[in-house]
């Protein structure tokens, strides 16, 4: 016999496996006739539960029947049913609460059980329930229904069943994990999935759920170890396999003839038929019926007391029960309902014994309607609630599995129906009788099947409905059965045997498997006075002390990224160029303190060179972070990304020019530093040793006066690079107005504007950098020096107002020759009156500089060769005259000379008021009247065709974006394979997929925005008409834009997924994540901490996301400007 059932019938070798669907003895009951409940009409369940099945307890069964026959029959029924399983995707069909509709615990929620995928689609295909437990009797409640399970329960030694270590005789703990439920039975809050290796490891994926069935599975379980002992002892020479063989098929044969000719005669009442040595018929379906799982087989309920009384072995109680029993300590009994799930280690300390005893002399409930508070009202609850009501559970299964009516199902197993509800059972109280009837409209037709069959008249059993089902169907598993131990065809025992098996009893095995004498177990004692109420219902919140975490999870993946890397930038890239300078320069270190102190000295050469970290104040409340470096006879103030912001050099200051103002309660340690020139070019910054950069100033000859102030007065004393800035406005304004003729109110508005800086703007100088800024090119570059060099007539260093205005008056105003002179005396550089080829080539190269391209040496020799031949001038001649430039020139570019002015792109703000005002008087002298929507309309058709190839490109790419989108939210909303997923999440899963697949696109089509070979490849063909490729970086900007604003959707989407996974129970994410969950009963989902930290999703996106959080703040300009090296380094990630 296979672990797992199958083969069992050679014709039909899937015939009573794991998996097959459930039978119908009668038509299906669904309101539609394919898989609806019937709810309309009918009352509720726990409605039902309260008014029919509650009553008095503790009325033992007249006809005798132990509490050991009650959990017996659960055991058995364990065996051939499981159909507990939820359907997927996951369906409700939850209780209401009447009396509690004011509450929150208003229902009891409730699953739909699992069914045949296919069925359920027509009337011809009903929906037909799954039961995942062999349909035999083969004591797969002791092995398991598969191979490996089998496996995990051996010792491999003598063909035993593995034992806990220093606990002979009881199953190990399930260390390996065995999928057995594991229901949440922790009180506090919130709940906690407790440890699997907690339970004992049984064959019976429920076998933990109560001291009671752990001890009727614990004897079967040391019957094999008895019975292997036995083999092996015989069969030296036998392997273990051989041994656990043997032991399993004897095990099973007793548990057969035990289960079908003790346990069921005492439950119906009567004997079944005998069976004869012809009887296996290989055509009886043996798979089991609806309503004996749903319904008949739950009859037993009535029968399981609210407690058992434990004996000692002389048979006195143990009163009071141990504190190893937990909350029944100190009790007179084990109360069932504080039992659930637990005592496993009582039962290893104090064995089962006392249980065993108990169980066999105490008479069990009566069999009624009544069942006991212990199922009716406090069973384990799963989901979000502790508690259940097994009664109002059971009969909204039936509706579930469309289970016919009462009177339907009595028509088809051949009794008669009833017409009215006093025939149903006649010693039915009068009071029980009217809520029936009140409750079906005092209609019979519509009695279920469950409510009925419990409440029926059991006083005649061969007109019991109940009793007829459970015959019928442990004789189609007996006769399908080709394995039953009776069935002389399949040669498993001879005669003598045979005999044997029939001759062993349940009190054989008893007697067998614990301490006791037969003699000592006496039927029918029942006392369950004084025992301790149970424990009471209340509601679980899943996410209950998760609201913290998950707002603190949210926020630190949104915020930490950004204030992080901007920090790290700061402190890297300081730290980066000062170790460049100290690698690059410096060739001998002779004294410092260290790069921790953020101060270096080292000689160099000839001169000293110092570095450090400092801030420097650029206005009120305004500072930056620099690097200063002292060298020769200049100070140079760098940024953190190692770019040059200014230069002050000491050679062009004269005699008591400096000055060092620091404030008066500084520590002269750490102190705003404001070196000064005249008051009029400050340095300002916050720096520590003012000591040292006074001797420096000092050793490279500036005469310096030192000022102690106030730091307030300081402060407005100090000329920042704030007030620089306004001051330079007004300096270009006022230049701006002179070059532009402004006419008289014009003028006199200025300067009434900015009259309180006519003194200040008068003794302003310009320095080449600041000259460098405002026409928007680097301070180096070579066109900027020769500019410089040319309009500083005095040779300062410096361009004061008229040297400034002169030269702008020159560009606006002058004329072509003047223009051209101007461009000739730049680059005459040894002032010769020529330029020969070697300055020619060094003004060709400023040109290219200023275009932003770049030739070759010779390419650059090339271009002057040909200016020189368009002067006249042959090979034999190096050098132009200013008669030759000008006219070389001008010969074609008059025009462009007379229409050139100085551009100052750094600057256009500063001198906007005077443009404005400048086309005003234009405007006023021509007297245009436009038309607002004319101009509009111009506008736009302009920008339409100047354009038009972006606009090509973006509808294009916002067209595929919103298609992308479309189609996954569509996808995802209704398809049918994630339609489990779309109930649980709502519309997180909608947001992260359909953003998920628009990100993906977007950062695919990213890189080809920075495939410059690519794109100049693309340039040379038709695809530059439709296509602007020169636009290729503010495309790529505006993909990542929108790449920004997808992933902050697909974040939020996962943080609800997230969410909605850990406020669904176990059940839910089993059906939706088979391959990760199993459902073990506990309900309780994982915490929210797994789910981002935990699983391959989570974590992988926790670290995409800071990565992508990383590439975004180095790629904002501020960080590009400072830190250039790690925005490049980070955009390769």
């Amino acid at each position: 016999r296979r672990m797992d059932g199958w083969y069992n019938n050679l014709d039909h070798p899937q015939w009573g496996s794991p998996g097959e669907r459930m039978i119908r003895r009668s038509t299906n009951g669904y309101s539609n006739g394919i898989n609806k409940p019937i709810e309309d009409g009918l009352p509720n369940p726990h409605t039902l539960s309260r008014l029919l099945m509650r009553g008095e307890s503790g009325i033992p069964s007249v006809t005798g029947k132990s509490v050991f026959l009650a959990f017996f029959g659960q055991h058995v029924g364990d065996d051939m049913i499981d159909s507990r399983r939820n359907a997927c995707p996951s369906e409700y069909i939850n209780i209401e609460i009447e009396e509690n509709k004011e509450s929150n615990n208003h229902i009891l929620p409730m699953y739909r059980s699992k069914f045949i995928t296919g069925s359920g689609s027509s009337v011809n295909s009903p929906r037909m329930l799954v039961n995942e437990a062999t349909s035999w009797l083969d004591g797969s409640v002791i092995y398991g229904n598969s191979h490996s399970w089998s496996e995990h329960l051996r010792s491999f030694e003598r063909g035993r069943l593995k034992e806990e270590d220093g606990h002979p005789g009881y199953p190990s703990f399930n260390r390996n994990e065995i999928p057995l439920y594991n229901p949440t039975i922790d009180l506090k809050r919130p709940p906690k999935t407790r440890n699997p290796e907690e339970l004992l490891s049984f064959g019976n994926p429920r076998g933990n759920e109560n001291p009671f069935l752990m001890t009727i599975e614990i004897i079967w379980f040391r019957w094999h170890n008895h019975l292997a002992e036995k083999i092996a002892v015989q069969n030296p020479d036998w392997s273990d396999q051989q041994i656990f063989d043997k032991a399993r098929k004897w095990t099973i044969a007793t548990y057969q003839n035990i289960a079908f000719y003790e346990w069921l005669p005492e439950i119906i009442g009567t004997s079944p038929p005998p069976y004869r040595e012809t009887e296996y018929n290989k055509f009886m379906l043996p798979s089991v019926s609806v309503e004996f799982s749903i319904a008949a087989m739950r009859l037993g309920h009535s029968l399981v007391p609210s407690g058992v009384v434990l004996r000692q072995p002389d048979c006195s109680p143990i009163d009071p029960l141990p504190e190893d029993y937990l909350a029944s300590a100190g009790e007179p009994a084990l109360r069932l309902c504080n039992t659930y799930w637990q005592l496993q280690d009582a039962l290893l300390d104090l064995g089962i014994e006392g249980i065993v005893l108990g169980m066999t002399s105490q008479n069990a409930e009566e069999e009624d309607a009544v069942v006991v508070d212990d199922l009716a009202g406090f069973l384990y609850g799963p989901l979000k609630r502790t508690r259940m009501d097994l009664e109002a559970m059971t009969i909204q299964r039936g509706r579930d599995a469309g289970l016919q009516r009462y009177n339907e199902v009595r028509k088809t197993y051949d009794l008669p129906p009833i017409t009215d509800f006093s025939q149903l059972n006649p010693s039915l109280p009068n009071e029980v009788i009217a809520r029936l009837r009140n409750a079906y409209n005092n209609d019979t037709n519509k009695l279920e099947l469950y409510v009925a069959g419990m409440m029926e008249d059991r006083s005649n059993a061969s007109n019991v409905l109940f009793y007829k089902i459970i015959l019928e169907q442990f004789q189609r598993t007996r006769d399908g059965d080709r394995l039953w131990f009776e069935n002389a065809q399949n040669g498993l025992f001879n005669a003598s045997e045979l005999q044997e098996i029939r001759q062993t009893t349940m009190r054989d095995i008893i007697a067998a498997t614990t301490t006791f004498n037969r003699s000592l177990f006496q039927p029918n004692v029942f006392n369950t006075a004084g025992n301790k109420s149970c424990t009471p219902n209340t509601g679980i919140d899943f996410f209950y002390g998760y609201w913290g975490k998950y707002a603190g999870i949210v926020v630190l993946l949104l915020l930490f990224p950004f204030g992080k890397c901007c920090y790290l930038t700061s402190e890297y890239n300081a730290y980066l160029f000062m170790m460049v300078l100290y690698r690059g320069d410096v060739k001998k270190s002779t004294v410092g303190t260290g790069f921790n102190n953020r101060l270096c000295t080292h000689k160099i050469s000839k001169w000293v060179l110092i570095f450090f970290l400092a801030f420097e104040v650029e206005g009120q409340d305004k500072s930056r972070r620099v690097v200063v470096m002292l060298e020769g006879t200049c100070i140079k103030l760098f940024s953190s990304a190692g770019r040059e912001l200014r230069k002050i050099c000491f050679s062009h200051f004269k005699v008591n020019e400096c000055s060092l103002l620091y404030p008066c309660t500084a520590t002269f340690q750490k102190s705003f530093l404001f070196m000064s020139r005249n008051k009029r070019n400050h340095v300002c910054f916050r720096v520590e040793a003012i000591k040292n950069v006074q001797e420096f100033m000092q050793h490279n000859g500036v005469n310096v006066d030192v000022f102690e102030m106030d730091e307030s007065a300081l402060k407005e004393e100090a000329v920042t690079k704030e007030a620089r800035q306004a001051l330079l406005e007004t300096f270009l304004r006022q230049t701006f107005a002179e070059a532009l003729n402004i006419d008289d109110a014009v003028e006199q508005n200025s300067k009434a504007k900015y009259r309180h800086k006519t003194m200040e703007v008068a003794d302003c100088e310009l320095t080449q950098m600041e000259l460098a800024e405002t026409m928007g090119m680097k301070p180096d570059s070579l066109f900027v020096t020769q500019m410089f060099q040319l309009a500083d007539t005095d040779h300062s260093g410096y361009l004061s107002f008229r040297e400034f205005a002169d030269l702008i008056i020159l560009l606006m105003n002058g004329s072509p020759e003047q223009k051209a002179k101007m461009l000739f005396d730049m680059y005459d550089v040894d002032h010769s009156g020529e330029i020969n080829r070697e300055e020619g080539r060094n003004m060709i190269k400023s040109f290219l500089e200023m275009a932003g391209a770049n030739l070759g040496p010779d390419e650059v020799s090339a271009a002057v060769s040909t200016i020189f031949k368009e002067a006249g001038i042959g090979e034999n001649k190096d050098s132009l005259t200013l008669e030759d430039f000008t006219y070389v020139l001008l010969k074609d570019h008059r025009e462009a000379f007379e229409s050139s002015e100085l551009s100052m792109p750094g600057r256009s703000n500063l001198y906007k008021d005077q443009g404005e005002l400048s086309e005003q008087n234009k405007m006023s002298d021509q007297s245009i009247n436009c038309n607002t929507f004319t101009g509009i309309t111009k506008s736009l058709k302009k920008n339409v065709e100047n354009y038009r190839r972006h606009i090509f490109c973006m509808v294009i790419f916002y067209g595929i974006t919103i298609a992308l989108l479309v189609e996954r939210a569509t996808l995802h909303a209704y398809g049918a394979q994630h339609i489990g997923i779309r109930r649980v999440t709502e519309w997180g899963i909608i947001i992260s997929r359909a953003s998920a697949a628009a990100i993906s696109f977007h950062f695919r089509s990213i890189l080809l925005t920075m495939s410059r070979n690519l794109i100049a490849t693309c340039r040379e063909t038709l695809l530059k008409n439709l296509i602007p490729f020169d636009s290729a970086v503010a495309f790529h900007k505006q993909i990542a834009y929108v790449a920004l604003v997808e992933t902050i959707f697909h974040v939020l989407g996962h943080a609800s997924n997230f969410y909605h996974f850990c406020v669904h129970p176990l059940p839910v994410l089993a059906c939706l994540f088979p391959k990760i969950f199993v459902d073990d009963g506990s309900d309780l989902p994982k915490s929210l901490t797994w789910w981002f930290f935990e699983t391959i999703t989570g974590l992988t996106g926790v670290l995409l996301l800071l990565t992508i959080s990383i590439i975004y703040v180095f790629a904002m300009q501020y960080s590009r400007r400072f830190c250039f090296r790690a925005f490049w380094i980070t955009h390769h990630l």
